[in-house]
């Protein structure tokens, strides 16, 4: 979405950053599970997977590289686990579907000429690293990154390296490495009385 966008309003776009980007590449399980018969399959068999603990427990740590998810998550995905299967159907098929179009991505280049950063983990189960040909024929001037050892959730793997790449690729841009903390309303002091006044209370 966010390579559309760029080709879309490519003069709107400061810079691209790329997390192991899925329309760069074939990806097999994304054709096999968008097939008429597999695709009724999981329709019924999804929400079970995600609502079950030991399941979704699984799923997560497959494409996290063994990493546990926090109770916190895992309940996130077993409550919406009913909600979120269409979802996941129409994001598999896009895939898919893209993969297989004669103006894919990773066929042709791109008409955003902007700082593009891709990044991926070393044992990525779902988008391999193997796509990074795709982006660079996409976007000659792009370049790669590979996290050794990480899986497909640098979010919660390498949140803190996650944060500094997005920064840095934003100071690519030539815009200041904070802007947007500008977008945050100054925070107005606090009169010396109200705080007396909660110093008491307290």
């Amino acid at each position: 979405m966010a390579t559309a966008l760029a080709e879309l309003v490519p003069d709107k776009v400061a810079a691209l950053v790329l997390l192991a980007p899925s329309c760069f590449g074939r990806i097999t399980a994304s054709e096999l599970c968008s097939a008429p018969v597999v695709k009724h399959f999981l329709r019924g068999a999804l929400p079970l997977a995600l609502a079950n603990p030991f399941t979704a427990t699984g799923i997560y740590m497959a494409m996290a590289n063994g990493r546990m998810p926090d109770r916190a998550l895992l309940g996130r995905l077993r409550s919406s686990a009913l909600r979120t299967t269409e979802g996941v159907q129409m994001a598999v098929k896009a895939t898919a579907d893209h993969a297989r179009s004669k103006h894919a991505f990773f066929r042709r280049q791109i008409g955003y000429h902007g700082p593009v950063r891709a990044l991926w983990g070393s044992k990525d189960r779902v988008v391999s690293d193997s796509h990074a040909d795709g982006v660079l024929t996409a976007f000659p001037q792009a370049r790669i990154t590979v996290w050794e050892g990480m899986g497909h959730h640098p979010q919660r793997e390498r949140a803190a390296d996650l944060s500094d790449f997005v920064e840095r690729a934003a100071a690519a841009a030539g815009g200041p490495r904070r802007r947007h903390l500008e977008l945050v309303p100054p925070v107005a002091p606090q009169p010396v009385a109200a705080s007396a006044q909660l110093s008491e209370a307290a």
